[in-house]
């Protein structure tokens, strides 16, 4: 469960929770100086946020793909029958 919410949500999450860490510390300081400040997500990229967001997820899946599974050149054993319970598929 870990594993997917790695390399699953927070790539897709991280670009906002950026964006909007950066807004707020922005709007803040504009505060500070005694100006008005606007909504935070008002007028956000959301365009280049959403390609970061499907550029991280992308990253993550071929860091899946390349770092985990099993060694080449292993035989395959499909899922069987012992004992009236279900072993589950191998590589051996």
């Amino acid at each position: 469960m870990v594993k997917k919410l790695l390399y699953v949500v927070v790539p897709v999450v991280l670009p906002f929770v950026l964006y909007g860490m950066y807004a707020w510390l922005a709007r803040r300081s504009v505060r500070g100086a005694g100006k008005p400040g606007g909504s935070i997500w008002q007028g956000a990229p959301w365009y280049w946020l959403g390609v970061s967001a499907a550029g991280l997820f992308i990253v993550s899946l071929v860091t899946l793909a390349l770092l985990s599974g099993e060694d080449p050149g292993g035989t395959y054993i499909p899922p069987r029958m012992i004992d009236g319970a279900i072993a589950p598929a191998e590589v051996r």
